[in-house]
């Protein structure tokens, strides 16, 4: 068991760390391996993921790239019937 005066250094120390953005406990817990799963587990897992970020990825650009094939035949069209307007005139 600590004593209080290490209990103390620790809490005057934490206190600092959290006044100077020093997140050394969060970097712990999300950079530490338990070592839970198998390396092909992991890679399997982070290719599923890899290739959802790609789909979603390759989904709004197409999106993009319609709408503004969807925005280019609309001023396609428009320019279209301001001319044929323009030649009644």
């Amino acid at each position: 068991m600590q004593s209080q005066e290490e209990l103390s250094a620790l809490k005057q120390k934490q206190e600092q760390e959290r006044k100077d953005e020093v997140l050394e406990n969060v970097a712990t817990v999300l950079l530490e391996y338990d070592g839970t799963g198998s390396d092909q587990e992991l890679v399997k897992a982070l290719d599923q993921k890899y290739d959802a970020l790609k789909d979603k990825l390759l989904l709004e650009a197409l999106k993009k790239q319609l709408g503004m094939f969807t925005g280019d035949r609309c001023l396609f069209s428009s320019q279209k019937e301001a001319r044929s307007q323009a030649f009644i005139l």
